[in-house]
């Protein structure tokens, strides 16, 4: 019996490609008027966490954490017929594991 809360029963497709951009600490911290307000207004701790979750679900989600990709996965999907490649489906997650490392 498939619990009754859960995504075949409520007829909903799961979730394969998952967006998401960190806040632009980096850059808001290396202005020289960034006050201690500004700096911890761009701290952004949620999307490091669903960046963490969604790469290591790697094989049953795409994840894209730079803005470059956004041309490249569609065209993948496209040609694999919902498939992107192994190729692509390794280096997403390693994209966002090394965006998120270099804002810890």
């Amino acid at each position: 019996m498939q619990h009754p809360l859960g995504l075949k029963v409520q007829n909903i497709s799961p979730l394969s490609i998952i967006v998401r951009n960190l806040y632009p600490f980096t850059g808001t911290i290396a202005k020289p008027n960034c006050t201690l307000a500004d700096a911890v207004e761009e701290v952004d701790i949620g999307s490091v966490t669903f960046l963490h979750a969604a790469a290591k679900n790697h094989e049953r989600a795409s994840v894209l954490s730079n803005p470059t990709d956004y041309k490249t996965l569609p065209g993948a999907w496209k040609d694999g017929k919902g498939d992107i490649g192994q190729g692509l489906r390794g280096s997403l997650p390693l994209k966002a594991f090394e965006m998120t490392a270099r804002v810890r």
